[in-house]
């Protein structure tokens, strides 16, 4: 614990250092999604509205813009809705000055807690190797917003296979978190398939093929719910803006 404790610090003062030495925002992401967010504050819907505004606003160097493949950069926001509604709570008590760092990096903070904790004791000092590497902390404070869904990845992948033996609210957390987690990035929605099949075939041991897929349905009604929640103000409003703006990092022209 001492240890950890101490790599915190070393994280958070490795944090600060870093933002006086680039102010500035290194990534398009952050500034697209804190200027969201302050969209969203005011009652506007950011699928809605060009994010092109954030680049001046937050100091965002070309290097650090989307491009699609006919050389234009990326003006609109395509990033699921919690990416930009989990800075809400600072925003309005007035925290804008590196807004999107600070939550970062208090994400990566409490996912290498969450980390500590829920892994076997053996492998706990793992946990702290894995917080302070200066890579992921360089990521988390630079722009990569990456950090903000480990925690709920953390959650969601604790004791998952508890969920197929008794496939109730009580180990709800496993989908619900996996479900925010994907409403914070796309990266998350490539694991969905995975833990659903997973669960089919830890079902299907004790209860067969056929009453096994109750157990994924069952998981997969949680997580879209938890996923939904987060969007459905956004989605009643303007569903093909919103589809279309969440997909484009699939579907999309973009490098």
């Amino acid at each position: 614990w001492v240890l950890l404790g101490l790599t915190l610090l070393a994280v958070v003062v490795t944090g600060i250092t870093q933002v006086y030495a680039s102010p500035a925002y290194g990534t398009d992401e952050i500034a697209f999604d804190q200027y969201a967010a302050s969209l969203a504050l005011h009652g506007h819907n950011p699928y809605l509205h060009s994010m092109a505004r954030s680049f001046a606003a937050f100091h965002v160097s070309p290097n650090g813009y989307t491009f699609r493949l006919d050389g234009s950069p990326v003006t609109a926001l395509s990033y699921p809705a919690l990416a930009f509604l989990i800075y809400l709570p600072l925003l309005a008590l007035g925290v804008h000055t590196q807004l999107a760092v600070i939550v970062n990096l208090a994400a990566w903070l409490i996912a290498t807690v969450l980390l500590f904790v829920l892994t076997p004791r053996r492998l706990a000092p793992l946990a702290v190797v894995v917080g302070g590497l200066s890579f992921y902390v360089s990521f988390a404070v630079g722009g990569v917003t990456d950090a903000l869904f480990v925690p709920f990845v953390i959650i969601a992948a604790y004791r998952w296979d508890r969920f197929a033996v008794s496939p109730t609210w009580r180990y709800a957390y496993g989908p619900i978190a996996l479900g925010l987690a994907m409403s914070i990035k796309q990266t998350p929605w490539f694991a969905a398939p995975f833990v659903l099949v997973a669960l089919w075939r830890e079902a299907s041991a004790s209860r067969g093929w056929r009453r096994g897929l109750a157990v994924p349905a069952r998981y997969a009604g949680w997580l879209t719910a938890a996923f939904m929640l987060t969007h459905l103000d956004y989605v009643l409003r303007s569903p093909v803006a919103w589809w279309h703006h969440i997909t484009t990092p699939m579907a999309g022209d973009v490098v």
